[in-house]
């Protein structure tokens, strides 16, 4: 997090270009907005799907600000060799789930 002097909207658009991720800067900012604004309601931030992080910088930011609050981020945080490229330029995994019966 920068000097306080910054504007959040700076910091936030600032996360968004150096990590990668889906979610735009107007819903990051939201979240921000959702995060901050709720600091009255007693409880953590859980954050499930994590990816590369860019919306729990936006949540752990808030937290930060709060003073108070963590934030626990939930994935399946797979490893690099799990990942391919799809014919789209995206990237995805494959995932086996060893059920017990």
């Amino acid at each position: 997090m920068d000097k306080i002097t910054t504007p959040i909207i700076n910091q936030i658009e600032k996360m968004a270009q150096e990590i990668p991720g889906w979610s735009p800067v107007d819903q990051l900012y939201t979240l921000f907005n959702l995060a901050y604004l709720t600091a009255d309601l007693k409880g953590d931030i859980v954050e499930i799907g994590s990816w590369c992080g860019r919306s729990a910088s936006v949540l752990a930011t808030a937290a930060r600000l709060i003073g108070s609050t963590k934030v626990f981020c939930i994935d399946l945080f797979p490893e690099k060799n799990d990942w391919h490229k799809n014919e789209d330029g995206s990237y995805s995994f494959d995932l086996n789930i060893a059920r017990s019966t």
